[in-house]
Formats: C-alpha cells, structure tokens, sequence
C-alpha cells in the first residue's frame, strides 16, 4: 500500500513540474510588452533598423518597436496594432524639423505610443494644421489608443483625434504648443490622467484666440483627473457637446479666459481640483446644458483680476441649465463675484465664501434657487445678492459685507441667517418677501433697508447692536408686515419705522410724504435661533 501511494506522488510531481512551465508561458504571453516579436531601431545590435518606420513597415500586428535614445528625423504611419516604444522620453525624439505636418500619424486600432519626444511639429505656411499625433478618422472608430509618458513640445497641435473610443492619455506633458495641445472630435471613454498642459495656444489679436490646453467636441464619458493647466491661452479645459463628464484633481491656473468652460454639456462633476487665477473665469457653464451638474469640494480663487466685466469671478451658471448643485466649495479672493447664478432651482449649501466682492449673485434666470447653510466671511461688497424670483437664503452665516443680503427680485425667502458686522444687514429693492427668525448683529448703519418694497413679512427677528432704525421708502407699494421682531431691548410698547411715501396723484404731481410702519407685537427678549445646521 505504501508502494502504491509513494508512486502516485511521483507521478504528481511530475505531472506538476511538466504544468508549471506552461502555465508560467502563458502569463508572460498575456502581458502587453510581450506580445508578438520586438524590432529594434537605432543602439549597436546586429540587425537593427536605423528608421523608425521600416520598423514598423517590417514588424506584424502586435508586435514592439523600440526605439533607442537618439533623435529621429522623420514622419511615422502606423496602419497596424503594435507599440511603439521610446527608451527614455527625455532623450528619445522624433523631431520634425519644420518639415512635416505630423509626426506620428495613427490610421488604426489597439496601438501604444510610450516614451518620446515629439517636437517641432508645425508649417509656417499652415499655421494650425500641423500635430504631433494624428488619430485619423475611422468608422466608426479607431479604438484603444494609449499614449503614455510623451513629452509633446513646440508643435502646432500637440494630440488630435477624430472618433476615437478607449482612447487613454496618461503621464504626458504638452507644451508651448501654439494651436491646441489636446484636442479632439466624436470621442468616447476617453481618459486624460496625470498630465501637463503648460503654455498652449496663442492669441490673434483683440479678443481672438487659438485655444490651449483640452478642447473636445461631441464626446461622451470623459476623465479628466491628476493634471496641471498653466497658462494656456483660451481656458484650461472645454467641452462642447458631451455627456458623463467627470473633471476631478486638477490644478488649474493662469488661462487667459477660462479654467473650465463648458457648452451643451450633461451629466458634469467637477470635484477636488484648484482653479485660480483665470483671467476672467474660474468656471462657467454656458446656455444649452441639460443638467444634473454637481460641482463640488473645489477650491476656486483669485479669477477674474483686472476685469470689470460682470462675468468675471470664481464661476457663471448661465441660463437654460437645470439640476445644478454646488456644495462644498471654497470659493476665495475672486474679483466680481463668487458665484453667478442664472440656472433656475440650483443648489448652493454648504460652501465658503472669503474676501470676494460679492459671495453669490442669483440673477433674473435662477429663480427657486438656494443658497443653504453656507459661510461668507469679509466679502467686500455684498454677501447673498438675490435678483431673481423666489429665491431662498436660509441658515447662512454672514460676516464682514457691506451689505449682508440685496433683494431685488420678487418672493425671496431670507430665513435663520446670521448678519453680522455689516453696514446694511438685509437691503430690498422689490415686493413680496419673507424675511423671518435672523439674527442681525453688531450693524454700522441699519439693520432693515425698505427701499421701494411692499407687501413683505418681516417677523422674529433679532436686531441687536445696530446704529439706526430700518430705513422706510415706498413708492406706490401695499404696507409690509412687522411682527414680532426683537429691537435691542424689551419693549412694552409697538415698534414704530418711520419713513417716507411717494404718492401718485397725477403723471405730473407725486409728492412725498411721510410714513410710518409699526410692529405692533415686538418681542420683549432675543430669539435663540439656530441658524447653521
């Protein structure tokens, strides 16, 4: 028995030292590097081609070119599946010398480019029709493209692509490209990943420009994730037509207009990057863009400076686009404003607002929207400016405006705020408002500014530490509603608001006179309002 048992271990043994080999065959057969045969160019090996496209001409679909460190001056079409291997990025070119309108043309499908130099890719006669890497026009698509580990520098386009789908850039930088260093047309799964895009672009002249850093038109699931944007003429990143975008740890810097501009775009999150010091825009989202935007923990600061334009600033949500929601942001030191708002029912909870002129502004196309449990500290002019209708501003922290919240849209709701530290506290230009249980503190000159408004509910406030009553001015507007609110200290008596009325008796003949409006039941101590969540 013993016998039988020690002869089916051998011939285990053996059976397992014959798989072993075969099995380890196969896992080297399956990794990328190794499939097919490798061709090399340039170096001393017995064999090896001088140029990098008989290489390619003689090698077979899967096969590896590697190029030895050198410069190649030539033009390289790859019409079959293979790598093309660069030894070392730094010291592996492929250098155009002026002479072509591409370097690495791609007219196929599974093809790796690693590890080179491409430069000076551009016609002087052509301005603008030159690139680095032409991913030429396929139907219906020239398929998983990966380019790793490039430098693409002083070309006109660095990459440009037409319908492409799994197409990966990873660990290139694109630079002093004067047209665009990435562009691309009718794309999908795209990703763009640990990459620099650094002086891309030129101007024209006046306010024309050949745009820098990324433009993609008419593609859908994009990702763009671990770059740096620097000073690149145009924007940073822009995408006109696309759908499941998601924009996430970039740093974004220094563009000549804007850092992300997005056009008829759907399903966007842009989450965890730095976008500063764009000349006119940190973010904007043009007209035509279906919704379901979330933008979300960025940190959005010093853009807009130098311009007076009332689109300058940390971001513009223009009209036409629903479902936004902002959260989470720190929005710093942005010249007009933090955030423009003309989307209609977005969201904005949760944010930071620090030393910008304006916090928020929510104009005429952003009706219903909120503004919730946000902080605004030392925003020079006003902290929540609301032109829209029915906007709401509740459990907000104000501190250090000029003017804490400007009304001048109609059937604001304005509720649970801290005001503190301003010199107007809530200033209204139109009718209809609720302006209920804030807290209004420490007010340099008054608390409440009624200035052409009626018809408003104004009740349990706290006005505390303020230098002037409310200030009264109605036109030809109903009586507002005091009720309740708490003045400083207990008081027996009505609250009196004196003020004045324009009446209209004839086209001709409008006199002013004087008015009064009375909160007939203040409070006789502070409410304890908790006005952050």
């Amino acid at each position: 028995m013993k016998t039988k048992v020690l002869a089916v271990l051998i011939i285990l043994l053996f059976i397992g030292t014959c798989i072993t080999p075969a099995i380890a065959q196969n896992t080297k057969i399956t990794q990328p590097t190794s499939r097919g045969n490798t061709l090399y160019v340039g170096g001393s090996g017995p064999g090896n081609y001088s140029k990098i496209q008989d290489a390619i001409d003689n090698a077979s679909d899967g096969d590896t070119v590697f190029v030895y460190e050198g410069v190649y001056y030539e033009w390289v079409n790859i019409e079959k599946p293979l790598t093309l291997q660069g030894q070392d990025k730094e010291t592996t070119h492929i250098d155009a010398t002026y002479n072509y309108d591409r370097l690495i043309e791609i007219s196929t499908s599974f093809v790796t480019i690693d590890g080179f130099t491409l430069e000076n890719c551009y016609n002087p006669s052509s301005p603008g029709f030159s690139q680095a890497i032409w991913i030429k026009e396929r139907t219906p698509y020239s398929e998983n493209i990966r380019i790793s580990n490039c430098i693409i520098t002083h070309d006109d386009k660095g990459i440009f692509f037409e319908n492409a789908a799994n197409l990966s850039i990873l660990n290139c930088t694109l630079e002093y490209n004067p047209a665009q260093g990435f562009w691309g047309n009718h794309g999908i799964n795209i990703l763009i990943e640990n990459c620099s895009f650094n002086t891309n672009g030129h101007t024209m002249g006046g306010n024309w420009f050949v745009p820098g850093g990324i433009t993609l038109e008419d593609c859908n699931q994009i990702d763009i994730q671990d770059c740096q944007f620097a000073l690149n003429k145009g924007w940073g990143i822009a995408i006109f037509n696309g759908t499941r975008i998601t924009i996430k740890n970039n740093s974004i810097r220094s563009s000549s207009w804007y850092g992300i501009d997005m056009n008829a775009i759907n399903d966007l999150e842009i989450t965890q990057n730095m976008i500063s010091s764009n000349t006119y825009m940190g973010i904007i989202i043009n007209p035509d863009a279906e919704g379901n935007i979330t933008i979300h923990n960025n940190n959005i600061s010093s853009n807009g400076h130098g311009q007076t334009d009332f689109t300058s600033g940390g971001m513009y949500l223009s009209s036409n686009t629903t479902n936004v929601s902002i959260s989470n942001n720190t929005f710093y030191k942005n010249n007009i404003v933090g955030i423009i708002v003309q989307s209609p029912y977005s969201q904005i909870t949760n944010n930071t607002f620090i030393r910008n002129k304006k916090g928020v502004q929510v104009d005429t196309g952003g009706a219903h929207s909120v503004i919730h449990d946000n902080w605004f500290l030392d925003n020079s002019q006003i902290g929540i400016q609301i032109n829209a209708e029915y906007g709401r501003g509740t459990h907000n922290t104000i501190y250090g405006s000029q003017t804490g919240v400007y009304l001048s849209g109609f059937g604001a709701l304005v509720s649970h705020n801290l005001i503190s530290n301003v010199k107007w506290g809530i200033l209204t230009t139109s009718s209809w408002h609720n302006i209920s249980s804030n807290t209004i503190v420490n007010v340099s000159g008054r608390c409440v500014s009624v200035n052409g408004s009626g018809n408003m509910v104004i009740r349990s406030n706290n006005f505390l530490n303020y230098s002037q009553d409310p200030y009264l001015y109605r036109y030809y507007e109903p009586w507002n509603h005091w009720n309740g609110n708490y003045w400083g200290k207990p008081r027996l008596l009505p609250k009196v608001i004196f003020g004045k009325q324009r009446l209209w008796l004839t086209d001709k003949i409008k006199p002013t006179v004087p008015a009064i409006e009375i909160d007939w039941h203040p409070a006789k101590e502070p409410y304890n309002i908790s006005w952050m969540r």
